[in-house]
Order: C-alpha cells, then sequence, then structure tokens
C-alpha cells in the first residue's frame, strides 16, 4: 500500500511543479524540496499519505462504517502527532480509518490511511485507541471513560453473498461487537446483562440488573451511542449506592 502512495505520491508532484511555478535546479538541497513538496500541497504528509480511496465493493448493499456511512469532524493521532478538526470516517469491515481533506485546487481527496500510523482517533462523541487486549495484535477499540470504569468495545463487520439479486452481489453485515471491562487493570469480557452486573461489587450488582432488565438493554444489539449512554447511567447509579 505504501508502494502504491508513494508511486502516486511523485506522480503527482512531478504533474504539479510546472502548474506552481516552482522548479529544482541542479544546486537545489533537501530543503528547497521539502519546501515545494510543503507549497504543492500545503498539508502534512502523514496525514494525506496512504492509499487514493476507491469503492472495492461497488455492487454491495449497505456500508461498512462505523455509526454512519458519511464523514464526520475529528481527531486522528498519527505518530504520535494530533490532527485536529479532521473529516474521518471508520470502515469496519477493513479495519482502515478513512481521511478526507481539501486539495490545492479546491476539491476534496480521500484516502486511506497507514493503519500501522494511526494510533487513536476520535469523531462526535466515540473515541477509540488502538490497543492490544487479546495478547495477539493491536486492534482499534471504542474507549468508554466513565467516573467509575472503563469500556472497551472492538466492532466489526462482514461480506456475505447475495443470491437472487440483480442490484446486489454481496452485502455488508451488521455491526459485531466484542466487549470488555477494565477491572484491576485488566481487561475482562463480558456478553450479557448477567455478564456484565457479575463483574461490580455486591453493592451494586443487584441494582444494575434491574436497571438493565427495566430499560430492556441489549448489548447485543444496541447502537454505539445507546452503550455509552447505558455507561454513563450505571456509573452514576454506582455513584449515587456509594454516597
Amino acid at each position: 500500500m505504501q508502494r502504491v502512495a508513494l508511486a502516486t505520491f511523485i506522480c503527482f508532484i512531478i504533474i504539479q511543479v510546472p502548474l506552481s511555478g516552482q522548479q529544482l535546479n541542479a544546486d537545489a538541497s533537501p530543503d528547497d524540496f521539502t519546501d515545494l513538496v510543503k507549497n504543492t500541497f500545503g498539508l502534512d504528509q502523514e496525514l494525506v499519505n496512504g492509499e487514493q480511496y476507491y469503492n472495492k465493493h461497488p455492487r454491495s448493499k449497505f456500508h461498512p462504517y462505523f455509526s454512519e456511512p458519511g464523514f464526520q469532524f475529528g481527531s486522528v493521532t498519527l505518530r504520535t502527532k494530533i490532527y485536529k478538526g479532521v473529516r474521518l470516517k471508520y470502515d469496519l469491515y477493513s479495519q482502515h480509518v478513512e481521511i478526507e481533506y481539501e486539495n490545492i485546487v479546491g476539491g476534496n481527496n480521500q484516502v486511506i490511511s497507514v493503519t500501522d500510523w494511526v494510533e487513536a482517533f476520535s469523531f462526535g462523541n466515540f473515541q477509540f485507541e488502538k490497543l492490544n487486549l487479546e495478547g495477539e495484535e493491536d486492534m482499534f477499540y471504542q474507549v468508554i471513560d466513565t467516573d467509575h470504569f472503563t469500556c472497551y468495545i472492538y466492532w466489526e463487520k462482514g461480506l456475505v453473498p447475495i443470491n437472487g439479486s440483480t442490484t446486489y452481489t454481496e452485502q455488508f453485515t451488521d455491526e459485531k461487537r466484542t466487549l470488555y471491562l477494565l477491572l484491576n487493570k485488566k481487561p475482562v469480557g463480558f456478553s450479557s446483562r448477567s455478564d456484565f452486573a457479575h463483574h461490580f461489587p455486591e453493592a451494586n450488582k443487584k441494582e444494575i440488573k434491574r436497571a438493565l432488565k427495566k430499560s430492556q438493554f441489549k448489548f447485543r444489539t444496541a447502537s454505539p451511542a445507546e452503550i455509552i449512554r447505558m455507561m454513563e447511567s450505571v456509573s452514576l447509579l454506582i455513584e449515587d449506592k456509594d454516597m
């Protein structure tokens, strides 16, 4: 992917140099080249580097993105550097972060970021970090911090074939989520209301179960926003119980 990005990057510079009215002479230094790149692109190269986006699934039904298919303003951390006010969306099927930015002629470009460079990103009320919870490989997890506990969620979507349709050949599945609570600095998994309540002190268990049952909350089908609201409600419940 990086080779494709580099080739695209070099070709774009070759095309843009004459248009910018700047040329490098035989005595040009590396600093001159850096200045030329900055003047040509007007953006940090780590932010815009990656694979130029194209729709790899033109005959797919539904969408692969977290929450909604459109870009949303947020921030992304690349190699410890935080970029704010960028437009992002998160592909749950490929596990890539896509970035949209304005190019020098006023149009919008869309790139699939270099996954190894992305450490964290956020948009709206959603926060994500690259973590290693399973001891195998780093993956993106939604992070929900409350006053009393932290929850991690790994989101993914699949792609399955469709039979009998003249419009679509495949479709993206609903979100699948894997949930964890951080307890004593270690993540523990849960999948149901009982599992979730079980991890809390005895003084809180019954009340948490009762509240979740009353609201008919289901971790398996709840939306990302609903999970955030539920976690915040449970944190308040624990706080009231402790007072």
